[in-house]
């Protein structure tokens, strides 16, 4: 991606979305005088308490304002919030972002651009999820311009308080704008750092077209799963090769990977905590198998006995009833 044009799209975006900057400015002053401690002057109680009161009303002005923005211009507003990410202004850019379109790979890296230096906190996966869903709208050769724009907020997701769950979905997200080529699978959708994922990875090497059922695994949400996850999830486990790779999942939670002393015990790591989300997903998966089984006729118990056996199994373990060694499952 050519410098030039990035810079010029952010100097362009500052002049079409010029009233964004005025806005933000009119409240970042209203709330000075809000508060003692940033009073510019003398401080009068009843002139902190009108200035907040103005100030929530400049921000729902903003937000009004916002929803009724349309096409470049409402995509000039998304660049000019994203440099404020200090005033915290989560709600509005992901109101912003909602309601956006038209977007050029150019506008992305611009908008990338302008949060070098951002430190995501709690809440902000929302709206970054939106800009790298619009990310993956590009075809391989745009993404790939992405790469060094992309890769501060790398870093910035990896050590940011966002909860962990989160955190995964958003380096799943980045890992999909930055693959180029189908076939490798990203560290972030199954990493090599435990025996559990080392076991599936070996077997997608001479399956590589199994890859789609692993990045629709890793997406679940919550302890249990949607209707549309169990819809596309039984679609992907028509193939005899993927239901052979579901059992090999289940039967993989039996390896251990280190061992580590603490306090006279000894911990096992089973699965990571960057593989949990596939992990769940593999379960799940083995569950609909199961009740597929007994739908056409098969044997869905014996399915379901095969799920119960090994998750029975991965509870002893964890549980350190077994010769006083305790398994970690994260």
């Amino acid at each position: 991606m050519r410098e030039p044009a990035v810079s010029k799209v952010i100097k362009d975006a500052l002049v079409t979305a010029s009233w964004i900057q005025e806005v933000l400015a009119q409240r970042r002053t209203l709330l000075r005088w809000s508060s003692p401690q940033t009073c510019p002057g003398p401080w009068d109680e009843q002139r902190g308490l009108a200035s907040r009161l103005q100030a929530k009303q400049v921000r729902r002005d903003l937000n009004e304002r916002l929803s009724r923005t349309e096409g470049a211009e409402r995509r000039a507003a998304v660049i000019c919030l994203a440099r404020c990410t200090k005033d915290r202004y989560t709600e509005e850019l992901d109101l912003a972002l909602s309601g956006s379109s038209g977007w050029t790979v150019t506008e992305i890296a611009a908008l990338l651009t302008v949060l070098n230096g951002f430190e995501p906190r709690y809440g902000d996966d929302t709206w970054l999820s939106r800009v790298l869903d619009l990310a993956q709208d590009f075809d391989p050769q745009e993404r790939e311009t992405l790469r060094k724009p992309i890769e501060p907020l790398v870093r910035a997701i990896y050590d940011s308080p966002i909860e962990a769950a989160r955190r995964r979905r958003l380096e799943r997200l980045i890992a999909r704008v930055l693959r180029t080529d189908p076939a490798p699978i990203p560290r972030s959708t199954l990493s090599l750092s435990d025996r559990w994922a080392t076991t599936i990875c070996d077997h997608l090497d001479r399956t590589p077209h199994l890859l789609p059922l692993i990045d629709h695994l890793c997406e679940l949400r919550g302890p249990r799963p949607t209707k549309a996850w169990r819809v596309r999830c039984g679609e992907l486990l028509r193939t005899t090769d993927a239901r052979h790779l579901v059992r090999l999942a289940l039967r993989a939670f039996d390896r251990d990977t280190e061992q580590i002393r603490r306090w006279g015990s000894t911990w096992r790591l089973v699965v990571s905590e960057r593989n949990v989300d596939t992990a769940r997903g593999f379960v799940w998966a083995a569950v609909l198998l199961g009740d597929d089984h007994a739908q056409g006729g098969g044997d869905g118990g014996a399915g379901r006995r095969e799920v119960v056996q090994a998750l029975v199994a991965l509870a002893v373990r964890t549980s350190g009833v077994e010769q006083r060694i305790r398994s970690r499952a994260c």
